[in-house]
């Protein structure tokens, strides 16, 4: 026999860990004392400063330093992907969730590159990724890296996840307190 199984469209997530080192704690206080001008509807389950108008948390210049990181995870996974020129962050936005909110399934449009930026969370709480919401096969009796349909990540503090923003995610009620997320989008 000569058969080949080949796997195409690839689903890739990018994460990583500490990504503010030493800065972190210091860090994470200005995030958790500036003051956010947030909403909260039946959509978005969740606190958040996401805004048609005001979507630019990057540009406050005290979070600076962090997005200079970001930026730097982002530009490399950008290149793992085949991306050669420097992507650049165009939305940003901070999400404050308490105990049992959640978020819908969503993609974020008009970009490349979306991700995740965990300030303060417990590693109970995940992010979901599925490729397809609509896929409705048969299960199979063993689940192997030829049928994965979905992943979820825990939401550890000072970790980062990137992924395509075309990629289906969404968060399941929350089981922490408190947990606060810096998201955003590059290009």
């Amino acid at each position: 026999m000569n058969e080949k199984i080949e796997l195409w469209f690839p689903t890739p997530i990018y994460y990583s860990d500490n990504v503010l080192g030493n800065e972190f704690k210091n860090k994470q206080e200005t995030f958790l004392n500036h003051h956010y001008d947030t909403v909260r509807n039946d959509y978005m389950n969740v606190d958040t400063s996401h805004s048609l108008l005001d979507l630019n948390v990057h540009h406050l210049e005290k979070f600076q330093s962090v997005f200079d990181v970001i930026d730097q995870h982002v530009n490399t996974f950008a290149q793992k992907l085949g991306y050669r020129h420097k992507l650049k962050c165009e939305t940003s936005w901070v999400n404050k969730s308490y105990k049992n909110d959640y978020l819908y399934p969503h993609v974020h449009s008009y970009a490349l590159i979306s991700g995740a930026y965990y300030i303060q969370s417990l590693k109970e709480d995940h992010i979901h990724f599925m490729k397809d919401i609509k896929d409705m096969k048969l299960l199979p009796t063993v689940n192997n890296d030829l049928n994965h349909r979905s992943i979820s990540y825990s939401c550890v503090t000072d970790r980062i996840i990137l992924f395509l923003s075309d990629t289906l995610h969404h968060t399941m009620k929350q089981k922490s307190d408190f947990k606060m997320t810096l998201s955003f989008n590059y290009k």
